[in-house]
């Protein structure tokens, strides 16, 4: 924590694991991807 307690500009490096952000990628697509609303009353209802 030196780095936070000087009175400077401080670089810290670490490294970073991209691959999650691959996965998280993946896994939103398949949150955001439209749905098609139908009614089991009328199978047409939704359509556009």
């Amino acid at each position: 924590m030196k780095a936070l307690a000087e009175d400077t500009v401080s670089v810290i490096a670490c490294p970073v694991d991209y691959s999650e952000n691959t996965k998280l990628t993946k896994k939103l697509e398949q949150l955001t991807k439209p749905t098609e609303l139908r009614c089991p009353d009328n199978p047409n209802k939704g359509k556009p």
